[in-house]
């Protein structure tokens, strides 16, 4: 397992990591270019500090975790997977495709690992509803909706939500690329998107320059639909899937950890709770990939450009207003 681990960023995320690395029992140095953010870290979370990337590169570290704005990931990849070092990047991937294909090209070239830390996957409620779907028990798939609605000023209530990256375009911001939870569990669940239609728009008085609202419909390759509805505007949380399969209907509650199937059989419903504290699903896919050779938690390069290529194919329906194909 590694134990040096080098965090690039220290804002809220990034302190998440650090403190969960260091309960793992990893030796954790930070580095951020606002000189503040890094002291708070050093001074509330017990860690080293650098200040530089080079510096935190120079130390050869086991790994490095990227937890900056999406526009600043592919900076920071780049250097660390030349020198094959592994990279776990918090989602998304990167904020454009060129810039993913920077990092998958730097990766190749390090012989590095990548992962992309959308830790919904990490949930064992979610991954038994994944493993029934995927043994048949339930049958085919015919379309799933996936939902995320949240007001943007409640996402982190301790910052000016008009300086998050959420808010601006320049930082990789917007509903769709900062909400892409939901759409990494749409394509997890539902397997290769081959097309998408995106009606995406600032429906909200919220200052930012950036979709606020955005509803996807999905073909995927097997022939089954998806609908994925996102939204930083809804006054009260919500998320959460529904699953319409040959031979059950599937409704998961991220809020309260439940899964409720209803068999035709019996005519009944069942339900199932997964209790586990929030920030645990951030611990099990950062252990998950100190461990080399594991079952991820995380999704993979692949995946992360995957969803990009559909992110892109999205935003471009926005503008268009037409079906679009997504890359392969």
């Amino acid at each position: 397992m590694t134990k040096t681990v080098l965090v690039v960023g220290c804002g809220s995320i990034g302190r998440r990591h650090i403190g969960n690395l260091t309960k793992l029992g990893c030796r954790v140095t930070a580095f951020d270019p606002d000189a503040s953010r890094a002291r708070w870290a050093a001074g509330n979370l017990g860690c080293e500090t650098v200040a530089s990337l080079e510096e935190g590169l120079n130390r050869k570290p086991g790994a490095v975790w990227i937890c900056t704005p999406p526009s600043l990931h592919a900076a920071v990849a780049v250097p660390a997977l030349r020198r094959g070092v592994d990279c776990f990047i918090e989602k998304p991937l990167a904020h454009d495709l060129p810039s993913a294909g920077a990092i998958a090209a730097a990766a190749k070239r390090g012989r590095a690992r990548v992962a992309v830390g959308y830790q919904l996957r990490a949930h064992p409620g979610l991954r038994w509803l994944k493993k029934t779907l995927d043994s048949g028990k339930w049958g085919r798939l015919l379309f799933l909706r996936a939902q995320l609605g949240q007001y943007l000023p409640d996402w982190r209530p301790w910052q000016d939500y008009r300086k998050s990256y959420t808010a601006r375009r320049e930082l990789g911001g917007g509903i769709i690329l900062d909400g892409s939870h939901e759409l990494d569990l749409a394509l997890w669940l539902g397997g290769r998107a081959e097309a998408v239609y995106c009606r995406a728009r600032r429906l909200s008085r919220l200052d930012v320059n950036v979709e606020d609202t955005a509803a996807l419909t999905l073909d995927f390759a097997d022939g089954a639909l998806g609908e994925v509805h996102l939204d930083m505007v809804s006054r009260a949380y919500r998320r959460g899937l529904e699953l319409s399969c040959e031979r059950a209907t599937v409704l998961w509650d991220q809020p309260t950890g439940t899964a409720r199937v209803y068999s035709p059989k019996t005519k009944k419903w069942t339900v199932r709770r997964f209790e586990l504290d929030y920030n645990d699903l951030y611990s099990l896919e950062s252990a998950a990939f100190l461990k080399k050779g594991a079952e991820p938690r995380a999704a993979s390069l692949q995946e992360g450009r995957a969803l990009l290529a559909a992110v892109d194919a999205a935003m471009k329906s926005a503008r268009t207003g037409r079906r679009e194909r997504i890359k392969k």
